[in-house]
């Protein structure tokens, strides 16, 4: 089975709230929301990756950030091996460069989402976290 190394990030602003973005009808799983990031790839580490993708796909640059969970997900055609870092500060103004919904939500309002199931056990242990 094919295998896929990805970097997410968990970013997380002042009121606790958590910033997801929603797959663009183009890609796999369209519509479902996930956290921000991307394949690493052969020549970087997953912190290198998480710059430069929240870089081409939010358009900020990282401050601070920490690995939060390594998990491994199994996809009917791949199996994707996430590392997920909290980032607590950044610079730029957040968009959609990709042309993909970026969006704020509480932690809370996270239950009523098609959320990507390789997210799914990471949103659970934010919601203890930010309880």
């Amino acid at each position: 089975m094919k295998q896929i190394s990805v970097s997410a990030g968990i970013l997380i602003n002042n009121d606790n709230q958590i910033l997801l973005s929603q797959r663009t009808a183009d890609k796999s799983f369209p519509g479902q929301w996930e956290f921000p990031g991307g394949k690493i790839e052969s020549s970087e580490t997953a912190h290198e990756a998480l710059i430069r993708e929240l870089k081409e796909e939010l358009g900020i640059d990282i401050d601070n950030s920490y690995l939060f969970k390594r998990i491994e997900h199994y996809y009917d055609s791949f199996t994707a091996n996430i590392e997920f870092f909290l980032v607590d500060s950044w610079s730029g103004e957040l968009s959609g460069e990709e042309g993909q919904l970026v969006r704020w939500f509480s932690v809370r309002d996270l239950r009523d989402l098609p959320i990507l199931a390789a997210d799914n056990p990471v949103i659970e242990e934010l919601q203890e976290l930010l309880r």
